[in-house]
C-alpha cells in the first residue's frame, strides 16, 4: 500500500473513532440528564406527601388502592380472555 492510503486509512478510523466517542458522551450526559430528572421527581412527590394532613394522605392512599384493584382486575381479564 501507499503512505497515502495508509494515512486515509488511518483518518477513517480515527473519524469513527471520535464519532463513536461522541455518541458515547450523549447517551452518558442523557442517562443523567433523566437520573436527575428523576431524583427531582421523586423530591417534589416526597415535598407533596409530607404537607398532607392524615385525612388527605388516606384518601391518597384508598385512591392509589382503588387503581391498583381496577388495574389488577383488567390484567386477570385480559390473562383469562388471551
Amino acid at each position: 500500500m501507499r503512505w497515502r492510503e495508509i494515512e486515509a486509512m488511518r483518518e477513517d478510523i480515527l473519524a469513527n473513532d471520535r464519532k463513536l466517542q461522541a455518541r458515547v458522551e450523549a447517551r452518558t450526559a442523557n442517562r443523567k440528564m433523566h437520573r436527575e430528572q428523576f431524583f427531582v421527581t421523586i423530591d417534589r412527590l416526597n415535598d407533596a406527601v409530607s404537607s398532607l394532613s392524615s385525612r388527605e394522605l388516606v384518601y391518597l392512599l384508598l385512591g392509589v388502592a382503588f387503581i391498583l384493584a381496577v388495574v389488577w382486575a383488567d390484567i386477570s381479564t385480559l390473562r383469562g380472555v388471551g
